[in-house]
Formats: structure tokens, C-alpha cells, sequence
């Protein structure tokens, strides 16, 4: 999750009254595989992104050979969150899109990358 969604959720949870007590899991909306944000992220740092294509029982046998079975698993299998409850009960909506919050945490990182070289 973005941190401006995030920022944005906290003080909607603080000012309705719905949210007392509650817990909610939470995403930014937008279900994406691992590559598709490999490429999002390249792309707000105005890279090329660098994916090549294997398929994931020869990433799991390599998985297995290096003992990396866990890190596979997350790269590979499906993993969504359902923010249904947040939005049901406190009627909210990431006012930012996924786009956005990766373009504002690539100038970000950007700008600290030239400050921390000079």
C-alpha cells in the first residue's frame, strides 16, 4: 500500500466512528502479479524492465536445489488481498492509484539516491 493511501486510510479510521475496534486489511485496489509490478516499478524509474519468462516448476526445482522453496512460493503464487471489510464498513477508497503512489515513491528514492552521491 501507498503511503499517501495509507496516510489517507489512518485518518479516515480516526474520524469514523464505524472503525473503533475494528481491523481491516487493506490494499492500494489493484491486484498485480509480480511482473506486472516489476514493470510499474520500471517504469516510474524510467527503466526498462528486466523479466525473462521460466516456468514455475523449473523455478521450483531450483527452488528446491538452493533452498529458496519459500521465496518461490511468493514469487509464483497468487497473492490478493480482499480490502472489501475497509471499504464496506467505513465506505473507503484509495483516493490514489497504484501508478500514482509508485511515481511519488520513484521521486523519492530518486531524490535520495543524487543527495546521498553528493
Amino acid at each position: 500500500m501507498g503511503l499517501g493511501n495509507f496516510i489517507d486510510l489512518i485518518s479516515h479510521c480516526i474520524e469514523h466512528p464505524a472503525a473503533r475496534g475494528e481491523t481491516f486489511v487493506v490494499s492500494d485496489g489493484q491486484d498485480l502479479s509480480t511482473a506486472d509490478l516489476v514493470r510499474k516499478i520500471a517504469s516510474a524509474l524510467n527503466k526498462e524492465p528486466r523479466i525473462f519468462s521460466l516456468s514455475p516448476s523449473v523455478l521450483r526445482a531450483i527452488g528446491r536445489i538452493t533452498g529458496k522453496q519459500d521465496a518461490v512460493k511468493r514469487l509464483t503464487e497468487c497473492f490478493e488481498i480482499d480490502s472489501t471489510k475497509v471499504r464496506r464498513v467505513l465506505a473507503w477508497t484509495p483516493p490514489f492509484s497504484v501508478d500514482q503512489e509508485l511515481a511519488r515513491t520513484a521521486e523519492w528514492y530518486l531524490g535520495h539516491i543524487v543527495s546521498s552521491k553528493i
